[in-house]
Order: C-alpha cells, then sequence, then structure tokens
C-alpha cells in the first residue's frame, strides 16, 4: 500500500516537470563561418510544452574567448500540452578571429497566479565557433608637398617604418618622417630611429611633391583606448564618422588643455574656442592634457 501511495506521488511530480521543460534543439551560428570584421549572432532555437510562457532576463557576457548567454523561461500557468517553438537571438557584434565557446543557461520557472515561481530548473548547453581572419585592409592616406601630420586606422601586418615608407623611398618621394618623442627616419643618410609605427599614434612625414601612402593591415576599433601621457602628444583618429573637436574630445574635456591640426589649427576648451575642420582619419593631431589619461573617441 505504502509502494503504490509512494508511486502516485512520482508520477504527479514527473509529468509536472516535463510539462513545463523546454529544450535548446538547436544553437545556430549567423553566418555558420564567421570572419574577422563581420557582426557574429547565435540563434538559441528550442521549444516549450505549454502554450503560455515568455523569455525574460537576457544577459550576455564576454570573458575572453568564452561568451556567456543566460536566460529565463517563464510558463505563466499549468496550461496545455501544446508544443510550441521559441527562438532567441543575440548578436555578439564583431568578434575577433580565434575560436569561441558558448555557455548557455537556460533557468525554467513557472508563475503562479500570485505571481510566485513555484518551480525552477536549470539546463545547460554549449556549442563552439571558429571566426577566420579577415583579408587585409587597405587604407590610403593623401600626402601634400612638403610636411603632413598622418595616421592610420589600420594596423599594419609589417610595423618597421623602413618598410612603411619603402615604396615612396624607391619613388625618391620621402625626405622625412618624425613621431612624437622627436625620434626621425632620414632615408637619405639612411638613419632611422624610430623603433616602429604604432597604430594609435601620429607621425610627421615630409614629401617633396603630392603623393600617397598606402598601408595594408588590421582595421582598429574606432573605440580603442588611446593612453595619452602629460603634456604633448601626437595621436591617431580612429572613428570613420568626421565629427568637430568639441564633440570628439568631450570625454575628456576636463583634462584637455589643447588640440591641435597639422595646420596650427587649434581647440581650446578653456576659452570655448575651436578653428579646427572636422577631424577625419588619415590625419594625425596634437593633444595637451594636464595629466595622463585615456582617451576613447566620442562619436556623437
Amino acid at each position: 500500500m505504502r509502494r503504490l501511495i509512494l508511486m502516485s506521488f512520482i508520477l504527479p511530480i514527473f509529468l509536472f516537470s516535463n510539462l513545463f521543460s523546454q529544450d535548446v534543439q538547436e544553437i545556430e551560428w549567423i553566418p555558420p563561418e564567421p570572419v574577422e570584421g563581420e557582426d557574429v549572432t547565435v540563434a538559441i532555437h528550442g521549444i516549450t510544452r505549454n502554450s503560455s510562457w515568455r523569455i525574460q532576463d537576457v544577459q550576455a557576457d564576454i570573458e575572453g574567448n568564452q561568451l556567456t548567454l543566460s536566460f529565463a523561461a517563464i510558463s505563466q500557468g499549468i496550461g496545455a500540452m501544446v508544443v510550441m517553438p521559441f527562438t532567441l537571438r543575440h548578436n555578439w557584434g564583431v568578434l575577433g578571429a580565434g575560436e569561441y565557446n558558448l555557455f548557455v543557461t537556460q533557468r525554467i520557472a513557472i508563475l503562479n497566479e500570485d505571481g510566485f515561481l513555484e518551480f525552477q530548473d536549470w539546463a545547460f548547453y554549449n556549442s563552439r565557433v571558429v571566426v577566420a581572419e579577415g583579408d587585409p585592409i587597405e587604407f590610403t592616406v593623401d600626402l601634400e608637398e612638403n610636411w603632413n601630420m598622418i595616421s592610420s586606422p589600420v594596423e599594419p601586418d609589417d610595423n618597421d617604418i623602413r618598410t612603411i615608407f619603402s615604396e615612396l623611398v624607391e619613388q625618391e618621394e620621402l625626405t622625412m618622417v618624425k613621431d612624437g618623442q622627436g625620434r626621425f627616419y632620414f632615408p637619405d643618410q639612411n638613419f632611422n630611429n624610430i623603433p616602429e609605427w604604432v597604430a594609435h599614434q601620429g607621425y610627421l612625414v615630409k614629401v617633396n611633391e603630392n603623393t600617397e601612402l598606402t598601408l595594408t593591415g588590421e582595421l582598429l576599433p574606432e573605440d580603442d583606448q588611446i593612453q595619452l601621457a602629460e603634456g604633448w602628444n601626437m595621436i591617431a583618429y580612429l572613428p570613420e564618422g568626421e565629427f568637430s573637436a568639441p564633440e570628439v574630445f568631450e570625454n575628456i574635456e576636463d583634462e584637455l588643455i589643447l588640440a591641435k591640426d597639422g595646420d596650427g589649427r587649434f581647440y581650446s576648451p578653456e576659452h570655448n574656442f575651436s578653428n579646427m575642420d572636422e577631424l577625419h582619419r588619415g590625419r594625425g593631431y596634437l593633444v595637451k592634457v594636464r595629466e595622463a589619461v585615456e582617451l576613447i573617441w566620442n562619436q556623437p
């Protein structure tokens, strides 16, 4: 008799749990074979065995190459035994080249008429995707005769200064290259003490006629942090959009003393004055700050 009572108790619990269980049937990567520079989306396809439910508390996190996506699937009452498909999508944005592991956590609960969760369960799913390296990006900087303050949003495949300017040297168009610390490359004397091209920095380039410089490599994120030391810095402008100096320096206006372009025009936040043109890719800029600070270009 006791065994019969026990069995009759366990069976409803099993059916009760199964009634509200929800299963992930497929984890789909979009695109299925992403390439560096593309937005990567994950679609969680599943089924629910209750016709009255909702998804809530969707949370996503990236730590290194570990992606974590968690969500709650809440059943609102017992309802009928109806199998319903569901899809949850999340856009991770642009992921760099590499292999990523996805860890999906699914919370399952019943919400009764009083608004309380009566039953809760957990389900875990794993998947992975390999993001292939994209094709190298080419970026061309226009150079006018004499001095130019330049930069590039592309991190060159080879950051050796001699290699980067080799074509201009072969064409006898390059006179000198200087960095923000006063080091220089003087091809006529075969002298160089610039360690390497740093994509976050700007450079002074003197040519003897109008020409152009092309850099090939990886496109840097527009929101890369640029480390500014106290005093003067010659830096790169990374955003694709063109904005005014007061707009793009808004994030550091309390630390900013002065910003200048290659033509001597300047922006002084203290005096609320700027005669600079809109900042744009390919140009370098001089920035003087009161103390060391991290610059992330503001994009209105």
